[in-house]
């Protein structure tokens, strides 16, 4: 995230603003049974992406730590009526101080 908010910082002019999709962690996920876990396990890790759940409070702090304004965060749900994951994400909306 840090090398991501110095490109930000080195090229976006004052009061310009980044939009950033964020996927924060769901503390009400919960991993569906299958009836073989093993082989589950196996093709979620093998074929799927991997991403990297973060809380809106880190991903807050790192946004102001590397000289940005507090960011607004956005539930994608609010501005979409997508019915997948994805809606369950959040943007963040932030510029320079």
């Amino acid at each position: 995230m840090k090398k991501f908010c110095k490109t930000f910082f080195r090229v976006l002019k004052l009061q310009g603003r980044v939009v950033c999709h964020v996927a924060l962690e769901d503390r009400h996920y919960i991993e569906p049974e299958y009836e073989n876990q093993s082989v589950a396990t196996y093709l979620r890790k093998k074929f799927t992406l991997y991403f990297v759940y973060r809380s809106a409070k880190d991903v807050s702090q790192k946004i102001i730590t590397n000289g940005f304004k507090e960011p607004m965060i956005i539930p994608i749900k609010q501005i979409s009526n997508i019915e997948d994951d994805i809606a369950k994400q959040h943007l963040f909306v932030f510029s320079k101080s």
